[in-house]
């Protein structure tokens, strides 16, 4: 569900749609941007691939939604940060509810252009703010108040830079 859930599908793209979203994949290896990826995770924060792992790369002007089901296989999208930040809150939503290992958790880590790590959030199932202690090392901050998934992303999202996908 989450590949359809922003832009059209990619086989019904057209030659300047399909030409646009190249244009941001080539544009990432020509400058690495901050980027917010989506995983479960365990207690250890080791990404489980039995999930999909979600990506925003953050280009200046043209979002650049990535998502993985399987590793090495990626969909693109070109997408409203906004949009974008819905549909990632939505899947979180949805995996919460879903019959899954009370160990795993949904998991968010914003990095700025360099790669490096810059601040995480645990999204469900109960919401936490992590804080990084060595390189990709953290420890959990619990969230005083009510944090939505939404909230969290758009937090993290504003973390890496004001003009961030803007």
């Amino acid at each position: 569900m989450v590949n359809g859930m922003w832009g059209a599908d990619p086989d019904q793209l057209d030659a300047p749609e399909a030409a646009e979203v190249m244009g941001a994949v080539l544009a990432v290896f020509a400058e690495k941007p901050s980027s917010l990826t989506l995983a479960v995770t365990d207690a250890a924060f080791v990404v489980d691939t039995g999930f999909p792992v979600l990506e925003i790369l953050l280009l200046p002007g043209a979002p650049l939604a990535v998502s993985s089901v399987t590793v090495g296989v990626h969909t693109f999208r070109q997408a409203p940060l906004e949009e974008v930040l819905d549909s990632f809150a939505e899947w979180v939503g949805e995996w919460s509810r879903s019959d899954r290992d009370a160990a795993l958790r949904a998991t968010a880590f914003v990095r700025d252009g360099q790669g490096s790590g810059v601040a995480g959030a645990v999204l469900a199932p109960q919401a936490a703010r992590l804080h990084g202690v060595a390189d990709d090392t953290w420890e959990t901050v619990v969230v005083t108040g009510s944090a939505s998934p939404r909230a969290l992303l758009e937090e993290l999202v504003r973390m890496v830079g004001p003009a961030a996908g803007s």
